[in-house]
């Protein structure tokens, strides 16, 4: 009922965005249909485990233009990583107060063994997912994907640290959804609806293909929208007593593994600038990694563990998830409160294509503290 494995229609988007970039002069336009090409080349290999193996003229339009494109890529790069630096001060403090907060809130909250996962029916799997979107106004949206086979699952092999994601096409405005090894369970259910937060928030672009690729290569928040959705629909599950357990660990886990981001976040920022700005952090070995921030923790040994366990540290990547979880925090509450048509939420996607400043999280409030005692809110489902 669900989910497609044929990528007929996905093969089909490659040929048309192809015609487009041969007659497209638009900057903004190439930029974003070579990255769409290259991406739904990458789907076709999740969903099928081929690699299809596109010739650069078919994704670039010509060697010219893949060079013009490379060319860009590292003026969005210097701006992002300049802006990194400009704000690591703030970025430094900010995610500090957060890391001390939120370890205080996990000391009351006990480990527990994993729960069985229920496997449920597609009928059963379909009533609940429809049922949440419902709750948010947006089960049109959901059928519209089911209908018109949006929504893919994908290999494992081909899709390694990726739970999921969602491809937009910004000239189309058009959007499709992969689920690493979709099965009915809890856990793909997180996931889509994770997912489908990233297709509401990319839906708000409308037409304006230049706003899209700030945001896709410049923005620390691309990931807040769909972090927003993950909490709403962990709330809805625990309000309403479905697989409470099951979500309840879901809950814990990614508590953890935001945690984790944030932690990755604050020793980033510990890093002397000369290591930020040409992106030398990420040559550093562990331990000379080791060495740079372990003077700004009470235990070496935490410093060692998390940086031995960690796959990399990587600025976009742990800074996008980190605000992600901090700001749909705040985001989710405003949602419950007054609906999808909110002040704070329209300010969002007002104020998200632009550098990082701390001027829009002053403007609502979302200092660590006010998030700790968020957190710690949220945290309340998990102490017994």
């Amino acid at each position: 009922m669900f989910v497609v494995n044929d990528t007929k229609e996905l093969r089909k988007k490659i040929e048309d965005l192809a015609r487009i970039m041969k007659s497209t002069k638009n900057m903004a336009q190439r930029i974003a249909i070579s990255n769409y090409i290259e991406n739904v080349e990458d789907a076709i290999a999740c969903v099928e485990e081929v690699d299809l193996g596109l010739p650069d003229k078919t994704i670039y339009g010509s060697l010219k233009n893949r060079r013009k494109y490379f060319k860009k890529l590292d003026v969005y790069q210097d701006q992002f990583i300049t802006n990194f630096i400009i704000n690591k001060d703030f970025h430094n403090s900010f995610m500090g107060e957060v890391l001390s907060g939120v370890e205080e809130n996990f000391l009351d909250v006990e480990e527990t063994d994993v729960c069985p996962t229920t496997e449920l029916s597609d009928t059963d799997y379909y009533d609940i997912f429809f049922q949440f979107m419902k709750s948010i106004n947006l089960e049109e949206l959901f059928d519209k994907y089911i209908k018109e086979k949006k929504i893919y699952s994908t290999s494992l092999g081909f899709c390694e640290g990726n739970l999921g994601f969602t491809l937009f096409n910004p000239i189309t405005n058009d959007s499709d959804i992969f689920i690493k090894e979709f099965e009915y369970n809890i856990h793909s259910m997180f996931t889509l609806a994770h997912e489908f937060g990233h297709v509401y928030d990319l839906s708000k672009f409308e037409t304006d293909v230049s706003k899209y690729n700030d945001y896709f290569y410049k923005s620390f928040f691309g990931e807040v929208i769909s972090k927003t959705f993950e909490k709403l629909f962990l709330d809805y599950m625990i309000s309403n007593k479905i697989l409470v357990d099951e979500t309840k660990d879901k809950l814990f886990e990614w508590n953890i593994i935001n945690h984790d981001y944030v932690l990755g976040c604050y020793m980033l920022s510990l890093l002397p600038d000369k290591y930020i700005a040409n992106e030398s952090y990420t040559k550093l070995t562990k331990d000379k990694f080791i060495d740079l921030v372990k003077s700004y923790f009470i235990s070496e040994d935490t410093v060692r563990d998390y940086v031995y366990g960690s796959v990399s540290f990587n600025i976009y990547d742990d800074y996008a998830y980190a605000y992600g979880d901090i700001l749909s925090m705040f985001i989710k509450e405003s949602i419950v409160d007054c609906g999808f048509n909110n002040d704070m939420l329209e300010d969002f996607f007002r104020s998200r294509c632009e550098l990082f400043n701390e001027e829009f999280l002053r403007r609502w409030g979302m200092g660590p503290e006010n998030y700790v005692k968020l957190h710690d809110k949220q945290l309340q489902y998990l102490k017994k």
